[in-house]
């Protein structure tokens, strides 16, 4: 009966002495990766190479026109829960868009690398939906407060690319940005864990 209070005693006296040192379960940061790629392909040019742009434009015309954005990352090795981001910054004067049109974006994932310069022909095509922009943007007026639009997450691999076009039931719509000097962080951008 005796034994448990000495023991106990000599615990609390070998304490201080203890480390205890507990590893991390999983890392904690959050990095924010913007587009290594973003460039424009027209339906209507199809041959027309795009090029690393930092305007977007998405665009769908009753005449036929079409314009869609290609954009990539390349995400770090090691990283995980990669998400998809919309962002627009309290202030930001230049998202326009089409009078009476639709201002949903979709975006599809797809399979392939999307290499500099790629065209309407040979620009990757969509494997599967990945999200939208969870309605339509605030359009042709200064953002009143941030825009945190999150289309999505998924398993991170190496190089993530995807394909952005107006909304596919839209007759016509459009939606155009540009990130500059002052609005540098206005654009699709990507978190993920590592």
């Amino acid at each position: 009966m005796r034994l448990l209070p000495i023991f106990s005693l000599l615990l609390l006296l070998a304490a201080p002495s203890l480390t205890l040192t507990i590893p991390p379960l999983f890392s904690r940061t959050c990095p924010t990766k913007y587009p290594t790629y973003q460039g424009n392909i027209n339906k209507g040019l199809p041959e027309q190479a795009s090029y690393n742009t930092d305007f977007f434009v998405n665009w769908k015309e009753t005449n036929g026109t079409v314009l869609e954005t290609l954009i990539q990352f390349r995400v770090p090795a090691g990283s995980w829960g990669c998400q998809l981001e919309l962002f627009f910054p309290k202030g930001h004067p230049n998202l326009w868009g089409m009078n009476d049109g639709d201002w949903r974006l979709y975006v599809y994932r797809v399979n392939d690398e999307i290499k500099p310069g790629a065209a309407w022909n040979n620009a990757p095509k969509s494997a599967y939906q990945f999200g939208n922009s969870n309605g339509p943007l605030p359009i042709n007026r200064v953002v009143e407060s941030d825009i945190r639009r999150i289309i999505n997450s998924e398993e991170c691999q190496p190089t993530m690319g995807f394909r952005v076009a107006i909304a596919p039931e839209a007759v016509r719509g459009g939606v155009q940005f540009l990130k500059d000097a002052t609005w540098r962080n206005v654009r699709f951008r990507m978190t993920h864990n590592y």
